[in-house]
C-alpha cells in the first residue's frame, strides 16, 4: 500500500496507469485509497500539476523524461551546413516546369492596373460621402432605430433603398458624383427605411436581386 500511496501521489499516476500495473480494476484503486484515507485529487488539478512539473512541456516527450537535444545550440558551422543544404529545395509537392509556364503566363494575362488608372464603382463613392452619411443618419432617427418590419430594437441596423440606388443613377443618367449630388431623388428619405439584417437581406433588392433578375429577362428574350 505504501508503494501505491508512493506512485500515486509523489509520482503522479493515473488511475488507469495503476489499474495496468496491479492488474485491477480502477474501481478497485479508488477503494483501496479510500479504505487507507489517501485523498484522491482532481484530475484536473493533477493535470495543471503535472505541467508546471514539465511533464507535459514540448521540450519532453511521452514518458516526460527531457529531450536529447533540449538547451543545445548549434555552432556556425553546423548552421551553415544546415543552410547549404536547404537551398534550392521547396517545401511540399514540386512543380514541373510545364505547371510554372501555366502559373506564369497566367499572372502576365491579367495585370494590375496602376492606382492612378483604377477607378471607385459611382454608387461606392457616393455611399462614402458625408452627405450619404447625413441621410442615413436622419433616417435612424426618423425610425426611432426600429426596424419597420419586425420591430426589433438594439441590433444591427441598415437602411434600405426601396428604390435601389443603381437603379435611380440608371433612370437619372447620374455619370459623376457632382451630378449625383444635385440629384433629389437620391437624397429622398421616403425612399429610406430602417431594416434588421435578416429583414434587409428579405428584401427583393439586396445583394443585386434585381440585377440578376434583370439579366434573366434579357438572356430569356
Amino acid at each position: 500500500m505504501e508503494q501505491l500511496e508512493h506512485r500515486y501521489i509523489v509520482e503522479g499516476m493515473s488511475f488507469s496507469q495503476l489499474a495496468k500495473i496491479y492488474n485491477i480494476s480502477k474501481t478497485t484503486i479508488s477503494r483501496w485509497l479510500k479504505e487507507k484515507k489517501i485523498p484522491i485529487q482532481d484530475p484536473k488539478q493533477r493535470q495543471k500539476q503535472n505541467a508546471l512539473r514539465g511533464e507535459q512541456h514540448s521540450c519532453f516527450g511521452k514518458t516526460g523524461q527531457q529531450s536529447w537535444n533540449y538547451g543545445t545550440k548549434h555552432s556556425e558551422e553546423t548552421k551553415k551546413k544546415i543552410s547549404n543544404s536547404n537551398k534550392g529545395k521547396t517545401k511540399g509537392r514540386k512543380l514541373s516546369e510545364e505547371t510554372k509556364r501555366k502559373l506564369c503566363a497566367a499572372r502576365k494575362r491579367r495585370p494590375r492596373k496602376p492606382d492612378s488608372e483604377r477607378i471607385t464603382p459611382l454608387y461606392r463613392a457616393i455611399r462614402i460621402l458625408s452627405e450619404y452619411k447625413v441621410w442615413r443618419q436622419t433616417c435612424f432617427e426618423r425610425d426611432k432605430w426600429t426596424c419597420q418590419k419586425c420591430g426589433i430594437k438594439g441590433t444591427t441596423l441598415n437602411v434600405d433603398h426601396i428604390k435601389p440606388l443603381t437603379l435611380i443613377l440608371k433612370q437619372q443618367a447620374i455619370g459623376s458624383v457632382s451630378e449625383a449630388l444635385q440629384c433629389s431623388a437620391l437624397w429622398d428619405l421616403n425612399n429610406g427605411q430602417t431594416l434588421c439584417v435578416a429583414c434587409h437581406k428579405a428584401t427583393n433588392t439586396y445583394g443585386g436581386k434585381m440585377k440578376r433578375k434583370d439579366d434573366g429577362k434579357t438572356n430569356n428574350n
